[in-house]
Parts: structure tokens; sequence; C-alpha cells
């Protein structure tokens, strides 16, 4: 939900499911993590499709359904993505898709804080507030993947308008 309780609250749930995955990748020589629900197993060992059944019986038996939409595998020498991340030449990036979705959210954001949108009172200061620290959120984010130097990242502040650090 994006409270800021979520993370604790999902660590406590998954504790059991954590141990049976945390032992299945020890024995096969993986490292096992967890964001919330998206789980990742890696290695230099291969995935083998037993092993894709065996975690599906291990989520159902403690409860979770499996979003067989996020489930994926990658062959060796492709660039994985992890929870919206690129995994490349050891470094992460950010999908181009993730960049244009921010811009959209400033364009809208820019918008609705023009001066006739003001006048017709459609969103609370509140309202704008909570979209203005989610889009700084995100371009915090891109600053903290890409690093605080990238052009991508100072584009975005520029767009939003930023001049100075926060």
């Amino acid at each position: 939900m994006g409270a800021p309780t979520s993370p604790v609250l999902s660590n406590l749930i998954c504790i059991r499911l954590d141990d049976h995955m945390e032992q299945l990748a020890q024995k096969r020589k993986w490292t096992y993590t967890r964001y919330a629900d998206d789980m990742t197993f890696s290695g230099k060992r291969p995935f083998k499709k037993k092993h894709l059944l065996l975690l599906r019986g291990i989520i159902r038996e403690e409860g979770f359904i499996v979003n067989e939409d996020k489930v994926q595998r990658w062959k060796k020498g492709e660039q994985p993505e992890i929870t919206g991340l690129i995994l490349k030449n050891k470094k992460p990036d950010i999908k181009e898709a993730y960049i244009q979705h921010i811009k959209r959210d400033i364009e809208t954001y820019n918008y609705l804080t023009s001066p006739e949108m003001q006048e017709r009172h459609l969103l609370s200061k509140e309202q704008l507030k909570t979209f203005y620290k989610s889009i700084i959120g995100q371009i915090n984010f891109v600053g903290f993947v890409k690093g605080d130097h990238h052009k991508t990242y100072h584009k975005l502040r520029k767009l939003m308008k930023l001049t100075n650090r926060w």
C-alpha cells in the first residue's frame, strides 16, 4: 500500500517463507533476496524448471499466490530486470519507460498547479503536495541509481524547476 509500515509488515509476514527460500538458495549456492513481494534468486548455477516448481510449491504452502506475470528467467548474457532496475555491466540502471513516466507526472503536476487550474480547485493543496513529494522521490531515485551528476537526473530536476539541493 505504500505506507511507512509496509516493509516491516511484509518482512514479518514472510519470515517463514524467507527461511524456506534461503534454505533452498543455500543448497543450490544461489543468493536469495526479496523486496516486498519480489523474490530474486541469483548465482552461477542454473535455475531449472524443477526449481521453479519447487518454489511455487513453497510459496503456496506458506499461503501466498504466485503472480505468474512476474515470473522471469534470464539466460546467460541477458540483462535481467529486477524491481524496475535493469542489471547491466554489474551496475543497475533504470528503464527509459520509468523516466518517461516521471516526465509525464511532471507535466501533469505543472498543469495542475497552473493559475487557471488552481482557480478551479480540482485538487486540494495537500493532494498537490503529496503528488509533488511522489515526483521528488522518483527523481531522487534516478539520482541514486544513475548518480547525482547524471544528465537525466538534472534534466528531470530542471523540468520540475528544482534549483536547490534538498
